[in-house]
């Protein structure tokens, strides 16, 4: 099954910014979120439902507190 191409240069993008680090699955969704949030083709509810997401992946990616 192949990715999608806007999945695909999302993740390769992600990879360059945060390298290994990727190998935790809160940092990838989040980074892949942020993606859909700066795509011009994405509703505002997509990125509504986005930004939520993203917030909830980035919360448990430092353990459930706000920085």
């Amino acid at each position: 099954m192949r990715r999608p191409p806007e999945l695909l240069s999302a993740y390769q993008s992600a990879r360059r910014n945060h390298g290994d680090k990727l190998e935790n699955p809160h940092l990838l969704q989040a980074s892949l979120l942020s993606e859909v949030i700066k795509r011009p083709s994405s509703s505002p509810e997509e990125v509504a439902e986005a930004k939520r997401e993203c917030k909830r992946e980035l919360l448990a990616l430092l353990g459930g507190k706000a920085a």
